[in-house]
């Protein structure tokens, strides 16, 4: 158990760390809203052995492509300095 004033090194997880108010939690339910399947998107880690590390959900791909559209950013390095 922590103290109540005790100093904490990181967030206990991401959801303390992005704002209430921030597009990206937008973003999170419109996407989690969406039927992924029936958008003719791919899902193969479904159906694949378990060979090497698995995809990325195209929902979490959907997510990041959105919110790299919404601030003009198109560039991966770019996506990841806005963290």
């Amino acid at each position: 158990m922590t103290k109540r004033t005790e100093k904490l090194l990181f967030p206990k997880s991401l959801d303390e760390k992005i704002a209430v108010d921030n597009i990206a939690r937008l973003i999170d339910a419109f996407v989690e809203y969406l039927d992924i399947e029936s958008l003719d998107f791919t899902i193969r880690h479904k159906n694949r052995a378990a060979l090497g590390t698995p995809e990325y959900h195209p929902a979490d791909l959907l997510k990041i492509y959105i919110y790299g559209y919404i601030n003009r950013t198109r560039s991966s390095r770019q996506l990841e300095q806005m963290l």
